[in-house]
């Protein structure tokens, strides 16, 4: 009579185990960026800081403060000084929130896209790698913000496949908006969630959701344009973040030496990561069991991740962070589709073990003064 219940039970502590894992994981890494919270911003942090200082001062952007970046990550960084203090610490504190959800984006599209073994080793790999401080993890850069609005967005469009509805498609498209207004190569995460709805909207045979798309993909950049408008700045801003912006590259010959120093500079795990990504890649692709929707979404993620590492040939390191999410997926993916559970999650385990081992300094040890 009571083995039953037994077995409810066990099965309900079985079903929030992958939660459990995946929050852990986000305490630890949120515990190594809080350990090292009190560093000195770096160059492009102490920027965004001032943009965010004179939004909360009511000064405009554009008038006071010349860049070819877009508002997104000056509005953020205004936002996290108002909750957590105009600090290092605040920002850092700020920083570990938007990559706290960020993991748990991605936990929730590996969960959709494969089962929940694919969502907790792609929010773990996630996690290490945009830690990682070959990439400059410590730092509230602007692709950290980037990646979080196109993570949630391309979350919306996976519920899009399910409902149809209208109102998702529309959410997700703002959420890719949000992502360009972060940092312009932003702009491919949305170009790749057009295709993504198009390809919807010819399955349901609803055009309209392409319509959806674009009204939500426009409305915060015109949003913005209004508010430079209101504020006598439109002119200065279209012509530092579209003029200026366009012109903004570096020749190809140094952007192959740049490519080549972050190579060597990274560390073994993150260079065994990335080579094993690409077999990911081949056998994601290959793999008839996975619909084909899932494969073009997944190739597509990490696509526009490359894609949007590319433009101006700069390759600076904290680029790389907008790959993390395809290359996590990616390889989350094809481990729980290849591998039985226990195999996947003793490969997750050894590659988290290693990731701590080679990182032990800089998560337990190293000073503020010694991250920079």
């Amino acid at each position: 009579m009571d083995e039953q219940p037994k077995s409810a039970t066990a099965n309900l502590r079985w079903r929030w185990l992958p939660l459990v894992l995946v929050f852990l994981t986000i305490l630890f890494v949120g515990y190594v960026r809080l350990r090292i919270g009190d560093t000195a911003l770096e160059r492009d942090e102490g920027e965004y800081a001032y943009g965010g200082q004179l939004i909360l001062s009511g000064n405009p952007l554009y008038k006071y403060l010349y860049n070819i970046k877009l508002p997104g990550t000056y509005l953020a960084y205004a936002a996290m000084m108002a909750v957590f203090g105009q600090t290092p610490v605040g920002i850092h504190i700020g920083l570990a929130l938007v990559n706290a959800l960020s993991v748990l984006v991605v936990y929730l599209i590996g969960k959709k896209l494969s089962g929940t073994v694919a969502g907790v080793l792609g929010a773990l790999f996630f996690a290490f790698t945009t830690l990682d401080p070959s990439l400059m993890g410590f730092a509230a850069q602007a692709t950290h913000f980037v990646v979080l609005a196109a993570l949630s967005g391309f979350y919306f469009l996976l519920r899009a496949t399910e409902s149809g509805r209208r109102s998702d498609v529309f959410i997700g498209g703002a959420l890719m908006g949000l992502s360009f207004l972060c940092k312009q190569p932003g702009l491919f995460f949305g170009l790749m969630g057009f295709a993504f709805v198009a390809w919807i909207a010819a399955a349901r045979a609803k055009p309209s959701l392409r319509i959806s798309y674009t009204l939500g993909w426009l409305a915060p950049y015109t949003i913005v344009c209004a508010w430079m408008w209101a504020v006598g700045c439109f002119k200065t801003f279209w012509l530092w973040t579209t003029k200026y912006a366009g012109s903004h590259s570096e020749p190809l010959s140094k952007g192959i030496t740049a490519l080549h120093n972050v190579w060597n500079d990274s560390a073994p795990w993150m260079q065994v990561t990335a080579c094993c990504a690409l077999g990911a890649v081949i056998c994601v692709v290959a793999n008839k069991r996975i619909p084909l929707w899932k494969r073009l979404f997944l190739f597509g993620i990490l696509a526009a991740g490359v894609v949007a590492v590319a433009p101006g040939f700069s390759f600076y390191r904290h680029y790389f962070i907008m790959v993390a999410p395809g290359i996590a997926l990616v390889l989350a993916v094809a481990i729980a589709e290849i591998s039985p559970p226990v195999i996947a999650a003793s490969a997750g385990v050894l590659w988290t073990a290693w990731v701590i081992v080679s990182l032990k300094f800089y998560m337990f040890s190293a000073s503020p003064e010694e991250i920079v």
